[in-house]
Formats: C-alpha cells, structure tokens, sequence
C-alpha cells in the first residue's frame, strides 16, 4: 500500500485483478487494520493514520477477495508503512530585503528542518495565485531563496509560501513574508565652492 503519514487522513485502493469482476475485499479472520483505519467492501483502506512516536512503523494484515462468480481468494498478506508527520517551519517574516542588492536566506538552516517524513527534501515555492516569490528572487532546491529583488506592486509585505517536499511527494507550504526596503538614494557630491 502507498506510505501514510502519522495522524494524517488516508486513502488507498487495494489492486485486484482476476477473471471474474465485481470484486469485493474483507479482512481475514483474526486480522485488523491499524486503529483508525478501516477496509471497505470495494477494496478501499481509508480513515485516519495512526499516530506513531518511533521513525517508521508496519503494519502486517491478510485480506480475502470474493470476486463476481462468488469464489474466495486465499488470505493475501499486505502491509502498511506509517511515516513520521512532515514538518516544515518557517520564519512569519524573513529578513529584510533591499531592492536591487543581493539577498540570500537557507531555510534549513533557519529553521533547522524539515523532519519527519520521507528523507531526502527539496524546496519549491509556493503555487497558489495570491502566493508569489518577489521578482528577482528564486528558491532552489537545497532551500536558498537568492538574488536580486525588485520592489512589489502593492505597498506592504510579499507574503507567499515556501514548500518542503519529501522524496514520497508529500509537501507542507507554510506561509511567510519579505519586506523589500527601497534601493538608497545616492547622495549628491557638492560641488566645490568657487574660491
């Protein structure tokens, strides 16, 4: 079955294929599912992940298919990984930035994380619409936002969110903000007084 994340909502059809259609799953006798999870009659596994203190945690149950024609399969022998919860934080707002100078943040090292899931990580921006990376900066896939910002259209801070993505595909996008300050304005040399 796919991996499931500790305390999180699943979901997962069982595959079954055979001559006769209309298939129907039930566990077998003496066998259960985690607490929290239950096995439907069209082969689904869903309801909630338990909850798991440890790295990882399996969990062993035997299943019988009964297929159109009414004949039983023998108990199959399927299994359940339950990863760690991912967790991914970031700052609510990220240091200052100034318009047009360099600008670099590690959020892994800021935040010391992401933990839990399925190691290694990767980074990615947010995808919502109201959620965007000011122009000039980029996010790449160690988890540094770097470059060159340019000032945002509307006054206030950028906020969008920043994803951290597990090797399963699993993401959490919290929310931050940026403040890019205004490039200095030169200051003029005097000119020289006329002796």
């Amino acid at each position: 079955l796919p991996l499931a994340y500790s305390g999180e909502p699943y979901e997962a059809k069982i595959l079954v294929r055979g001559p006769t259609p209309a298939y129907t799953c039930f566990l077998a006798p003496g066998s259960s599912l985690p607490a929290g999870l239950s096995l439907a009659g069209d082969c689904r596994v869903n309801g909630t992940a338990p909850v798991i203190t440890s790295n990882e945690a399996s969990f062993a149950f035997q299943l019988i298919v009964a297929d159109g024609a009414g004949g039983r399969s023998r108990p199959i022998g399927q299994s359940l990984t339950v990863l760690p919860k991912l967790i991914f934080t970031v700052p609510q707002r990220l240091p200052d930035a100034t318009e047009g100078s360099p600008y670099s943040f590690n959020l892994p090292t800021a935040g010391k994380n992401p933990t839990g899931g399925k190691p290694p990580y990767s980074f990615i921006p947010g995808t919502a619409t109201a959620s965007r990376i000011p122009f000039g900066l980029s996010l790449s896939p160690e988890g540094v936002l770097e470059g060159k910002p340019q000032r945002p259209t509307v006054s206030g801070p950028a906020r969008f969110n920043l994803c951290a993505v597990d090797s399963n595909l699993s993401e959490k996008c919290p929310e931050t903000s940026l403040v890019v300050l205004p490039a200095p304005t030169p200051t003029p040399t005097p000119k020289p007084t006329p002796t």
